[in-house]
């Protein structure tokens, strides 16, 4: 059973920093499916949510962020806008 987004179409969300590299840049992907990279967004960035995909186990989104670029990123690198 797939379980229902966390986000929808419209909605406003923030981009989480990669625990990782807190600082760096996140890579938002040109397809769903995260084969090719495209735009970088910050940490705490607004994006705006364009579309979902169930993609394996988890949900993707298409987001654009604050400058207009679009790409997708995966639902556990986001959280609800402030």
């Amino acid at each position: 059973m797939v379980p229902t987004p966390l986000f929808g179409e419209g909605q406003n969300a923030s981009v989480h920093a990669d625990p990782s590299a807190p600082a760096g840049p996140i890579s938002l992907a040109v397809d769903s499916a995260g084969t090719q990279p495209a735009q970088t967004v910050r940490p705490d960035e607004g994006v705006t949510i364009l579309d979902a995909e169930w993609r394996g186990n988890s949900w993707v989104y298409q987001v654009r962020t604050q400058d207009g670029a679009t790409g997708w990123i995966s639902e556990r690198q986001l959280s609800g806008a402030p």
